[in-house]
């Protein structure tokens, strides 16, 4: 055994519940069986215990999602699960197996995943507070479709009487090691090469990459454990907690504890120190404890989390984030303070053409420093007459299109670039400087984009592009947006401005039960979002922005109303002040699952056909000090479309003309803001809002 880094520790309550032995002869037939463990004497005279989750009589102790939540048990898409289901992709797994005497055991789980087949999802094993974080002591769980499947076997230590077994997933990014036949274990992908390809393509995006942890357990059925005289536990006299850490960038500086371990049983005092590197500095804490030293002493009497941040010396911070309030400024919901500083002290890289923007996408989309100067209008179209356009082109007519309807595609198809972590994108002030029909895709944390034009992203399928949304923010941390126009058109117009004929072409639509015709349908759906903010997306700042003739603005917290959604999009954290809407008609925006606070901004749509701020699927918006003019009087602020299985969100209203006092979001922002009026938005924010003058 080996000590397990402070990042892989998961934050969660292990809570100890003491239990008795609860038999079951075999694990066969699946859903709707009696909850319980099975305990099986194998021919060598050893015995097997098989253990599932959420029966308190057997050996299991307790599960928590990720979140510090109680797991949630499956019974769907798969059945012939032991007991009454399956846990769900949980955080932490917490179990109570007594051993007769001091032993080496056999341990297995029994896993249901699916999703890509080229996910890892990986568990590490805690055995009396001391992980087990070998390669060979890794139980690793491969994609298996919609059925149950036994991971590899692993060799552990217990000692004599009861043991606490904890498993904990591997962290996301952690590099596995591949299969070998003859070691036993290791990443063994179901397709193979495809795999292997298909992880290194989707590197950053939704998975990790080539055998890379995804950072979750797999979707658990339950864990055996077999050697001499193993039965469930009673119960352990000693609670073990956990610390978690993180570094805003691990280039920056670490933490260090005293004392080191892998767990800490109750009541132990551990002193944790933030040690910056040379040329940077302590800025803040985030987490469970907050303290505003370097280093600082805490008494263990829960799971623990703390984050540390550090800056360059050299950044000023008056300078650089004047105007900078809201969620990209702190780090939690205490409001523990941020320092968001960008690309500051990386290469600066200027843009000026869509060959030049290819040529340094990897610098972009990769996690090093970077200033990103822009100093045109970059549009998609730049690719016509070059050789990908010519080979598409052909490929296209050999297909069967038309050179002329071939040519229609290729001149109107978007694309994307994406960008990582610790970057600045940055236009000049009073140029109109962005990207016409690229869509800039944030995944990356500590990203500042300012002065800058950004829209007329067709995501019309017709054209096969990549691109959807003007900009979208899917995962990124700690993102201002500031001095930024987004804008499209009302109706479906070529990247040169040409009109299109929808009768002209053979566009498909799909109705979705709208009372619309197929060409209003068509019309509302050729562009996208503005700017869509998604999934684990959190601590987000929109400022000084002007959003403009464009159908559906800004969708945050996820596009899928319905339940699984919702860990992901809870998360949203967004804060949009002294922004500008004008002739929008829907989205300004619309919310789900997280959490918003829009304050001092002029929202000025198109009549009844606009909507403006909606509030859906348990979210939680705080509007203050916004002026609302031209917009359909029932649908201002609030909820006006139900979602599947979650109850209408929640809203407070404060201080805005055109919108009356309703309902109570339940929270108030953790931090202090600068009010506007909302009749002063909407003399300055027409003349003001967008790219500086």
């Amino acid at each position: 055994m080996k000590k397990l880094t402070r990042l892989a520790a998961i934050l969660a309550s292990t809570a100890i519940l003491f239990s008795a032995i609860s038999c079951k002869n075999d694990d066969s037939g699946g859903g709707g069986e009696e909850s319980g463990s099975s305990i099986e004497k194998n021919a060598d005279g050893t015995t097997t215990l098989k253990i599932n989750e959420n029966d308190t009589s057997s050996g299991f102790v307790s599960a928590f999602a990720a979140d510090g939540t109680t797991a949630t048990i499956n019974t769907a898409n798969v059945s012939d699960y032991l007991g009454s289901g399956y846990l769900d992709n949980p955080g932490k797994v917490v179990y109570s197996v007594n051993s007769e005497k001091e032993q080496d055991v056999k341990i297995q789980i029994r896993y249901a995943h699916w999703g890509w087949s080229y996910q890892i999802k990986a568990a590490y094993v805690q055995i009396n507070g001391e992980n087990c974080d070998d390669d060979d002591e890794i139980l690793y769980g491969n994609w298996t479709g919609k059925s149950l499947s036994l991971s590899n076997t692993i060799t552990v230590s217990l000692k004599a009487g009861d043991n606490q077994i904890c498993l904990l997933p591997v962290p996301k990014g952690k590099e596995l090691p591949k299969y070998d036949e003859t070691k036993g274990f290791g990443v063994k992908y179901p397709n193979g090469e495809q795999d292997e390809a298909s992880a290194e393509a989707a590197a950053g995006n939704t998975v990790a990459g080539k055998y890379l942890s995804d950072g979750m357990i797999p979707n658990l059925d339950y864990i055996s454990i077999t050697g001499n005289g193993i039965k469930n536990g009673s119960g352990q006299s000693a609670n073990y907690y956990q610390i978690k850490t993180s570094v805003n960038n691990e280039a920056y500086g670490s933490i260090e504890f005293s004392p080191e371990q892998d767990s800490y049983v109750e009541g132990t005092e551990v002193t944790v120190t933030a040690t910056p590197k040379a040329g940077y500095i302590f800025d803040s804490w985030c987490g469970t404890n907050i303290d505003t030293t370097g280093s600082f002493k805490v008494k263990v009497d829960s799971d623990k989390t703390f984050k540390a941040n550090f800056i360059p010396v050299s950044f000023d911070k008056t300078s650089e984030l004047a105007g900078l309030e809201g969620y990209a400024s702190v780090c939690d919901d205490s409001g523990s303070t941020y320092t968001i500083t960008g690309g500051f002290g990386g290469d600066e890289i200027t843009i000026s053409s869509y060959a030049e923007l290819l040529l340094n996408k990897s610098k972009i989309s990769g996690n090093e420093p970077a200033i990103i100067k822009i100093c045109e209008r970059i549009s998609s179209a730049e690719w016509l007459g070059t050789d990908d356009y010519n080979k598409e082109l052909s490929s296209l007519i050999a297909r069967g299109k038309e050179e002329n309807e071939a040519k229609f595609i290729l001149k109107n198809r978007s694309f994307h670039f994406d960008v990582g972590s610790n970057k600045t994108l940055v236009g000049e002030s009073g140029k109109d400087y962005g990207f016409k029909n690229i869509n800039v895709k944030i995944s990356g944390s500590n990203v500042i984009v300012k002065n800058l034009h950004f829209g007329d992203v067709i995501g019309e399928d017709y054209f096969g592009g990549s691109g959807n949304d003007a900009m979208s923010i899917k995962g990124g941390e700690h993102v201002w947006i500031d001095h930024c126009e987004f804008s499209s058109s009302l109706t479906p117009v070529e990247v040169d401005g040409t009109a299109i004929e929808f009768s002209k072409h053979n566009f498909e639509v799909d109705l979705e039960g709208e009372n619309c015709t197929e060409e209003e349908k068509w019309t509302k759906d050729f562009y996208d979002g503005l700017l869509d903010i998604s999934e684990t997306s959190r601590f987000i700042s929109v400022s000084n922005s002007y959003f403009h003739d464009h159908w559906k603005a800004c969708l945050c917290g996820g596009s899928n109303d319905n339940a699984s959604s919702q860990p992901q999009g809870s998360l949203v954290r967004l804060t949009m002040y002294n922004n500008y809407f004008e002739k929008i008609h829907a989205r300004q925006p619309l919310f789900r699952f997280g959490k918003a606070h829009i304050y001092s901004s002029y929202l000025k749509g198109l009549g009844d056909s606009s909507s403006g701020i909606e509030v859906r699927a348990e979210s939680r918006v705080y509007v203050d000090n916004v002026y609302f003019e031209d917009i359909n009087s029932n649908k201002i602020v609030g909820c006006w479309n139900s979602s599947k299985g979650l109850g209408a969100g929640k809203w407070t209203v404060k201080g805005c003309e055109g919108a009356s006092i309703s309902g109570d979001a339940g929270f108030t922002p953790p931090y202090t803001w600068t009010k506007t009026s909302a009749s002063d938005s909407k003399t300055k924010l027409p003349t003001s809002a967008g790219i500086s003058k």
